[in-house]
């Protein structure tokens, strides 16, 4: 799936942000069909919800694990919540939050933005689906 990133993040082909790039990614890894009125629902989710909130990473990550995992369960329910739990206490336990602005003061690099964290988060959401496939 880096790659899918790595072709996504590239900003001569593509104006896509954080959100954006992670879900555009993964509708291609796990052949989701996602058509394109649905893969731009993500655009506001960027920026942290564009105003630095919620890191727009953590938001196409939930949406994955939601597309991807619905339907499924296990003896404790739903594995949709349960992989999201987990997804955030793993990424609190690379980066401290979950807060954009916190992510962009502290880790964005001058060079390449934040895909740092996004190429992170990749993998940390193919280990979170593996576990719950």
């Amino acid at each position: 799936m880096k790659k899918l990133i790595r072709k996504y993040r590239n900003k001569d082909l593509y104006s896509l942000n954080c959100s954006e790039s992670i879900v555009y990614a993964a509708n291609e890894f796990y052949n989701l069909s996602l058509n394109d009125n649905a893969l731009k629902m993500m655009t506001g989710f960027g920026g942290g919800v564009c105003e630095k909130e919620l890191c727009g990473v953590i938001s196409g990550s939930v949406s994955v694990l939601g597309m991807v995992l619905k339907g499924k369960s296990n003896e404790e329910g739903s594995v949709v919540k349960q992989s999201v739990i987990d997804f955030k206490n793993e990424f609190k336990n690379m980066y401290n939050k979950l807060d954009c602005e916190y992510l962009v003061d502290n880790f964005k690099d001058d060079v390449f933005g934040c895909d740092k964290i996004i190429f992170d988060s990749v993998d940390l959401l193919q280990k979170v689906i593996s576990k719950y496939m």
